[in-house]
C-alpha cells in the first residue's frame, strides 16, 4: 500500500541531486534512512524535519507533518531504551 504525501506540491521539481521530491511516505523514509541522527529524541526528530524539508522542498511545517505521519505509521521510530532512531519500510511497533 502507497500513501501519498498530500503536502507536496503537483509540479515536477527536482532537487540538488537531480531527481524529484518523494511522492510516498515510504519513499520519504527510504531517503531518510542515511541521515546521521543524534541519540537524543527533539535533537533527532529536528534533523529528520531538517531533511524532509530539503527532500520535500517544502516548508518546516509540511516537514514536520511528513515526520508526524511517518512516526505515526511507524516508519520512523525511536527506541528510547537503546537511544537510536531506527528508519525502515518494516519496523515493528
Amino acid at each position: 500500500m502507497q500513501i501519498t504525501i498530500d503536502m507536496l506540491s503537483h509540479e515536477t521539481t527536482t532537487d540538488d541531486h537531480g531527481s524529484a521530491p518523494p511522492q510516498t511516505l515510504a519513499e520519504l523514509a527510504a531517503r531518510l534512512r542515511g541521515t546521521q541522527l543524534p541519540p537524543d529524541y527533539v535533537a533527532g526528530k529536528t534533523r529528520l524535519r531538517n531533511e524532509a524539508m530539503a527532500q520535500l522542498e517544502g516548508s518546516a511545517l509540511a516537514a514536520e507533518r511528513a515526520i508526524d505521519r511517518l512516526l505515526a505509521r511507524g516508519l520512523v521510530r525511536f527506541d528510547d531504551v537503546a537511544g537510536r532512531w531506527e528508519i525502515g519500510t518494516q519496523l515493528q511497533r
